[in-house]
């Protein structure tokens, strides 16, 4: 299996900011969406929420635009569909078509075996338990795809270069990331650093090659769908933990065990990796509240994300992490 090697790809980085922007001010405010340990993480932050108020009034005065931003389910929006049925998956004119098949992904959990009729899609989509403004918003993009696809395009052209000049300044950061897998050399030692680093199996991907973008907007997350790779910045060849923990750096992960909803994320995927409907059906919790926790303890390194062959994302404990934390705990109290 081969790799190709890319700069970050300008319009994802548009959309993740996008969705970022959008969801974080309906929930709190940008500047408290995360609070990563890192201070990359932490700068990137605050040039989204710089990006955000600068490009504000653009942004309120396009409500067609804001719709496509309606979260679904599992933090999956409108926006994030347009942008794989119009940048990635272009093997299928039929737009509509893909749509559905996407739409129905996010609300079944598994990819369909087949097309989606649009009878089928509608009876899904009426029988789901997503909000019925969710759905007139859905039904209102199926039925009018070809017109918001071009207004979708047409809109992350008019934003793309501020978002190219905000994260220009991250271009070294991100050619380190592509330098730290591509100094591994061949691309099998790489699919394999991959497996055992990020836990993620490249072995499924039917699709050839597999285009690699550094991900500097979205730098705790992990995307693949249709044979492009997304990952995060904070995820090197080198993601990995130790035991011998200074006390500033222990501190920072127990914070984590304060939280009793995230402590609570850990205690179930103790049982096994498990995705964010599940997580919010055992915790009798939002899906926005579990993905807000979840970005935190993936940020930490507490959590991996793990994507599977159907495109669902699960969650998965680093157990190895929490031994580490659990044994360097013990020795820094040792009387």
């Amino acid at each position: 299996m081969k790799l190709q090697y890319h700069q970050p790809h300008l319009e994802y980085e548009t959309v993740q900011f996008l969705t970022k922007f959008y969801l974080a001010e309906k929930r709190s405010s940008p500047s408290n969406y995360t609070q990563d340990m890192s201070v990359l993480s932490q700068e990137i932050e605050q040039t989204i929420l710089e990006l955000g108020n600068q490009l504000k009034a653009i942004l309120v005065k396009n409500t067609l635009i804001q719709n496509l931003f309606i979260e679904i389910k599992n933090y999956e929006t409108i926006a994030d569909i347009l942008f794989f049925i119009n940048y990635i998956d272009q093997k299928n004119e039929n737009k509509d078509a893909l749509f559905r098949m996407h739409i129905y992904e996010v609300l079944n959990g598994e990819e369909p075996s087949g097309a989606i009729t649009p009878e089928v899609f509608f009876d899904v989509l009426h029988h789901s338990e997503i909000a019925d403004e969710i759905k007139w918003k859905i039904t209102d993009t199926h039925n009018n795809i070809t017109m918001l696809s071009e207004k979708f395009i047409s809109f992350l052209d008019e934003l793309k270069p501020t978002v190219a000049e905000a994260i220009s300044k991250y271009q070294p950061a991100a050619t380190t990331h592509l330098h730290s897998w591509e100094s591994l050399g061949d691309d099998n030692i790489v699919l394999d650093t991959i497996k055992e680093t990020l836990h993620l199996d490249l072995s499924s991907t039917k699709t050839e090659p597999i285009n690699f973008y550094p991900s500097i907007i979205g730098y705790h997350k992990i995307s693949l769908v249709c044979g492009n790779l997304f990952i995060g910045l904070i995820f090197t060849s080198e993601f990995s933990f130790h035991s011998d923990f200074t006390l500033d750096e222990l501190a920072k992960y127990l914070k984590f065990f304060g939280d009793s909803s995230k402590l609570a994320i850990i205690m179930h995927l103790k049982s096994g990796a498990k995705y964010g409907k599940e997580l919010a059906d055992l915790l009798q919790l939002t899906p926005a509240t579990i993905s807000y926790h979840i970005n935190e303890l993936v940020g930490s390194g507490m959590v991996f994300i793990l994507p599977s062959a159907n495109k669902r994302i699960y969650y998965e404990l680093n157990t190895e992490l929490m031994n580490a934390i659990v044994e360097s705990l013990q020795e820094q109290i040792k009387a």
